[in-house]
């Protein structure tokens, strides 16, 4: 994950739970808030002409993370 805003966190593996407190709302929103993660789908060929899928286990994962925190 790229974080533009707060400045970037160092670059490692997260929990579930450090994800959710990164994705969450801020406390005592008072102004419309927008939250946004940028991912690519769909499939391109490797090197070797096989077709590869684009997004990633931890893309999904993220992606699911987002789904329920917006639930």
């Amino acid at each position: 994950m790229l974080r533009l805003w707060p400045p970037p966190v160092p670059i490692r593996p997260r929990s579930d739970e450090e994800l959710a407190e990164m994705y969450a709302y801020p406390e005592r929103l008072d102004r419309p808030y927008l939250r946004m993660n940028f991912g690519q789908r769909g499939r391109a060929a490797s090197a070797d002409g096989c077709p590869r899928a684009l997004s990633s286990a931890p893309d999904r994962r993220v992606f699911g993370l987002l789904r329920r925190l917006a639930g």
